[in-house]
């Protein structure tokens, strides 16, 4: 059976209006119980709820469900050496969050049963590097705020990286 690594970006994306068949796809795998977890995710994600109630509500009815994959030494070496080559590879290559090379890390040393699910340019380079499956979520319309001006939200594609994804 493939399980499906749920990055933190499928998470937050599923709860988005403009998600496309995200919301579908994530209840779809859950019901399937394809849908897999680990400690880096689950930490990113967990960080949102309001309150403690929240928090404990959001354990209970979702996150026991899941198969959580281990997060072993040897995935937080790989994780370093992984982000040793991109350095030398190209010039900031190196230079993504240390929760997608230990997520790219923990879904790679699970096995090629395990596909790291996201739709982040980030991993999608990680996992383009090292040739591990990954499935990227089709391209979703987010809504970013502007960077000058008044402040105000717009409107903007992100799009998937130029070399592409999936598994």
């Amino acid at each position: 059976m493939t399980l499906y690594l749920a990055d933190s970006s499928v998470w937050v994306g599923r709860r988005r209006a403009s998600s496309g068949e995200l919301p579908r796809q994530f209840l779809d795998r859950l019901r399937r119980s394809e849908i897999a977890t680990c400690v880096p995710v689950a930490l990113e994600v967990l960080s949102g709820p309001a309150d403690g109630d929240a928090y404990v509500r959001d354990w209970t009815n979702l996150w026991g469900q899941l198969h959580w994959l281990p997060l072993r030494e040897r995935a937080t070496g790989r994780a370093l050496e992984v982000q040793s080559e991109l350095a030398l590879t190209s010039p900031g290559g190196h230079r993504h969050s240390l929760a997608h090379f230990l997520i790219a890390a923990c879904a790679e040393d699970a096995g090629t049963e395990v596909v790291l699910w996201h739709w982040d340019p980030d991993l999608a380079a990680i996992c383009e590097h090292t040739g591990q499956r990954h499935e990227l979520v089709p391209a979703p319309v987010a809504t970013l705020r502007a960077a000058e001006g008044n402040g105000e939200s717009k409107t903007a594609l992100i799009r998937p990286p130029a070399r592409g994804g999936g598994a």
